[in-house]
């Protein structure tokens, strides 16, 4: 059953029976008593109001268009695991609450249309100042920890427990003293960590080395500050995302440099097709990637219906730490 039949018995036109089930004061009594007979003769029953998709009436739940724009820089990645982990999450929440997705490749020239278009936003990568000034006045939530930090909630990954949990992990496998290497050093999450992991092993009374990269070529770069470093024996290493790791580890066996091979090492993302063919295979972490899509949206629709509290909110998820596999004699 749908409406366009309703409006047929009831010989009105769709839109009228959409102003009716809505409550709409312009409809007449005597039309409102006609519609209704014509629902219940043919059975008809309206969906819930939160789960109709379209335009909506302020006092049902604050939601106009039922329609959530995901904003994301044109230059950003798209097809790492973190990302699209991310876009599955939201993919399933927004279609449990009944809203409906548009995906906004944003640039200086269709960021207004982007925000007039939507009942809220969700950020997923690093924005210029003023198309980030540009969002402002709808609900937002922003994804990781690019974005300003004086408005619109947050939804991140916990880098302080990944930092707790890395050092760790390094400890159990017998290291005195540790590096953190980062070939992103503008990317704010990797500098959390970075900064998470420095302040751990300072707490714990383990030496630690850092390693960060901006431009150039930064494996290789990093690779020869590696080399410069003469690490002891038992050093561990966390690198700030499996991508680098990877990347280092091809550097490492191009100029011969074995400090990759020789220690422990950790990453982040838990992508497995970067770090497919190192040998020995690194521990890592699981983001639970598609978790913080669920919770970014549930955040959102909390702020859309005017329940989202005062004040910012930062919700952090802990991450799940992955050993390689043991291999038996």
């Amino acid at each position: 059953m749908s409406i366009t039949e309703v409006a047929k018995v009831a010989g009105v036109s769709h839109a009228t029976v959409s102003n009716v089930i809505n409550n709409r004061p312009s409809v007449s009594p005597k039309t409102v008593k006609a519609v209704r007979q014509a629902m219940a003769q043919i059975g008809y029953t309206p969906r819930p109001v939160e789960s109709r998709p379209g335009r909506r009436p302020r006092s049902a739940d604050g939601v106009f268009t039922g329609r959530v724009s995901m904003v994301w820089p044109r230059r950003e990645g798209y097809n790492n695991p973190v990302a699209l982990g991310i876009m599955q999450g939201i993919g399933t929440e927004l279609d449990a609450l009944g809203l409906d997705l548009t995906v906004s490749f944003a640039d200086a020239e269709n960021v207004g249309q982007v925000v007039d278009r939507a009942d809220g936003l969700l950020a997923l990568g690093f924005l210029e100042k003023g198309m980030i000034d540009s969002l402002r006045g709808k609900p937002i939530v922003w994804i990781g920890s690019h974005g300003p930090l004086d408005w619109g909630d947050r939804v991140r990954c916990d880098h302080g427990q990944i930092a707790r949990e890395s050092v760790a992990y390094l400890v159990d496998q017998g290291c005195d003293s540790a590096i953190y290497v980062n070939l992103d050093t503008p990317h704010p999450a990797f500098q959390q960590r970075g900064a998470s992991f420095r302040l751990e092993c300072e707490r714990l009374g383990v030496p630690v080395q850092v390693v960060q990269i901006k431009g150039g070529d930064p494996a290789t770069d990093a690779v020869k500050q590696l080399s410069r470093l003469k690490p002891t024996s038992r050093a561990g290493m966390f690198v700030a995302c499996d991508r680098h790791l990877a990347a280092l580890d091809r550097a490492c066996r191009l100029t011969g440099v074995t400090t990759l091979a020789d220690h422990p090492a950790i990453g982040c993302d838990n992508d497995t097709s970067a770090l497919a063919g190192l040998i020995p295979t690194p521990a890592t972490f699981d983001l639970r990637a598609e978790q913080l899509g669920r919770l970014a949206v549930h955040r959102l629709s909390e702020r859309m219906r005017g329940n989202g509290g005062a004040g910012q909110v930062t919700i952090t998820q802990s991450a799940q730490l992955i050993e390689p596999p043991t291999h038996s004699a």
